[in-house]
């Protein structure tokens, strides 16, 4: 994995984030230049934290270990982070794609949609 630097015209490699973060579960968040990655614990659950370029693990988010969520896209104007999580119902073999926030000022995790896909990826505009 590289970071192009555009303004120097250079690439370097990040071998430090390739080993400590699953890119398919990770979202930039330009503001902290962190990436928030999932991580699997010792235990086989799922840890959600701030990731340096460098590899540094830094700040733990509260989120539920149990459920396998994918960040989507960060609302900086709210605060809000924006999740996705597939689930079976109990009466259904069908997957069902559930869609969660985080709120970062009060803490708080939240069920916004119990049977919405997004998608993989969200691009979020301000007016």
């Amino acid at each position: 994995m590289f970071l192009y630097d555009k303004a120097a015209g250079q690439s370097s490699e990040l071998e430090g984030l390739e080993s400590a973060c699953r890119l398919d579960r990770a979202l930039w968040f330009a503001q902290r230049e962190q990436m928030l990655c999932q991580l699997l614990g010792d235990d086989r659950s799922f840890v959600y934290r701030f990731v340096g370029l460098d590899g540094s693990r830094q700040e733990r988010l509260p989120l539920p270990p149990e459920r396998d969520l994918k960040p989507l896209a960060f609302l900086p104007d709210q605060d809000v982070l924006i999740l996705s999580e597939r689930w079976r119902g109990r009466l259904s073999d069908r997957s069902k794609w559930a869609v969660w926030a985080y709120r970062f000022d009060a803490g708080e995790f939240y069920r916004l949609l119990d049977d919405q896909h997004l998608g993989d990826h969200v691009l979020y505009v301000r007016d």
